[in-house]
């Protein structure tokens, strides 16, 4: 072979070589607003996978009703906005609550300037163009679309921090979108600016100043927050109702114990979280599954969550729209000398202080008051007052319904195959509407105090009763 033609041939071959990276790693630019929104839609219209957005604002009619068919082919969409934009009128906050957008808001000092989006996690758009409804097709812009890959990785890697630090926005009191002008943006600009440096008051009365933080949350740790409205507090309830109205609602982040976590019928996903001797039920947002699918019993959680009814002697705190940010492995505690010498026909469980759960099942109980149990009157006297005043929560089917001026709602529930009716649960006034609607036949978890032990029909009476979950009806 001549060296002619090796010249040509090694010529060829850096051709080639060149043309294969321009169409492995290439890049467009535009630099006219309706060029570049055309390429936009053009992609969103085209991805089949995913579409991550990072921007100040989306008000362009056109790019929102795409992202909405993009949704529906099943794209998941992600957006990552500013605060202030996002809380305004407009149509990106009435899509992201009737068509499930995944939105993250930021709040910080200053302003969310970032303005890119990634789709189907190959190709990268970035630039000035503003995706806003009245951007002049006469300005001057550019819009880059770049699809290599040690680039987009940069990006999606930012993207995804951005994500994870904002919060899920409310948008109980939201509206339509409108463009806002110069001046209005730049006042508000400054008004988040101050809120995210000193927090926003939320409740400030009888001494005390509860506050939103810079992340959307109120600015107390569990303990510092159940001081004012738990059990210990040395509030009136009047005055816990008057701070607890202002606190409904908002955000909270809490470190705890797992206790329990699981899916129900009735409530969907629940979390039950520890502090001490009181606990807090998370009802978990199931769009956030993948933070919460590996959490399990004994580990230290932190959580979120928006305040959903206060503590009471019976109740535990009561969060929604909960989701989990982290967690660690706990390794059990030896157990101390009180723990070791406690009763033990009853475990302490998380309301307050003092509330205790028995732990045996009404066959167990029977065993020690039904007339054929081998002991005498005295000794089950004696061992009454282990039970009297603690709670149970038992499963049984309800075998009549009845209700009177006199004792209100009561339930009486048949736990043998005889059919026998064995104890009566007389319901909390507060729960009497509610509860109206469980029938004789149900299979439900009930729970309430152990009050009395007499009679041959109903030989024991639950006061303070509640019923928790229906497992089963009579058709």
């Amino acid at each position: 072979m001549n060296m002619k033609k090796i010249h040509a041939i090694v010529i060829a071959g850096i051709i080639s070589l060149i043309c294969m990276q321009e169409k492995a790693f290439s890049s467009e630019v535009y630099f006219t607003p309706d060029e570049i929104k055309e390429k936009i839609l053009g992609e969103i219209n085209t991805c089949s996978e995913s579409i991550d957005i990072a921007a100040i604002n989306i008000t362009s009619v056109d790019i929102v009703n795409a992202l909405v068919r993009a949704k529906e082919r099943g794209v998941k969409i992600r957006i990552v906005i500013d605060r202030k934009r996002f809380f305004s009128k407009g149509i990106l906050s009435k899509h992201c609550k009737e068509n499930g957008f995944t939105v993250r808001i930021l709040i910080q000092k200053g302003v969310m300037r970032n303005n890119y989006a990634i789709f189907d996690s190959q190709l990268l758009v970035t630039g000035s163009y503003l995706w806003y409804e009245k951007t002049s097709r006469f300005n001057c812009e550019n819009g880059i679309f770049i699809n290599e890959m040690p680039v987009l990785m940069k990006y999606q890697k930012e993207f995804d921090r951005l994500f994870h630090k904002g919060i899920v926005p409310s948008l109980k009191e939201q509206g339509y979108l409108t463009e806002e002008s110069g001046k209005k943006d730049e006042a508000e600009a400054e008004v988040a600016e101050k809120e995210s440096a000193e927090g926003k008051v939320i409740a400030s009365e009888y001494g005390i100043k509860i506050i939103e933080n810079a992340e959307g949350c109120i600015d107390m740790n569990f303990e510092e927050f159940d001081k004012i409205f738990g059990m210990i507090s040395d509030l009136s309830d009047t005055q816990k109702e008057n701070l607890w109205k202002k606190c409904e609602g908002k955000r909270v982040r809490w470190r705890g114990k797992v206790k329990y976590i699981g899916w129900t019928i009735v409530y969907g996903w629940i979390m039950t979280i520890t502090h001490g001797d009181t606990s807090v039920e998370v009802s978990l947002n199931p769009e956030h599954k993948e933070n919460f699918a590996d959490v399990k019993y004994g580990d230290i959680a932190t959580y979120t969550g928006c305040l959903g009814s206060r503590v009471t002697k019976v109740y535990p705190y009561k969060l929604t729209d909960g989701n989990v940010i982290r967690t660690e492995d706990d390794a059990p505690e030896p157990l101390t000398y009180e723990e070791l010498t406690a009763d033990p026909y009853t475990t302490t469980l998380c309301q307050g202080p003092g509330k205790q759960y028995i732990i045996e099942t009404l066959t167990d109980m029977e065993g020690i008051f039904c007339k054929e149990s081998r002991f005498s009157e005295e000794q089950k006297k004696e061992k009454w007052e282990k039970f009297e005043g603690k709670y149970l929560s038992w499963m049984g089917k309800i075998i009549y319904k009845r209700l009177d001026a006199n004792d209100g709602l009561r339930f009486g529930f048949e736990q043998g195959e005889d059919g026998q009716c064995k104890l009566e649960l007389r319901i909390k006034k507060a729960r009497i509407d509610e509860l109206s609607r469980f029938n004789e036949g149900d299979m439900v978890i009930y729970q309430g105090k152990l009050t009395k032990r007499w009679g041959l029909d109903i030989p024991y009476i639950i006061e303070d009763g509640d019923i928790l979950t229906l497992f089963g009806r009579n058709q």
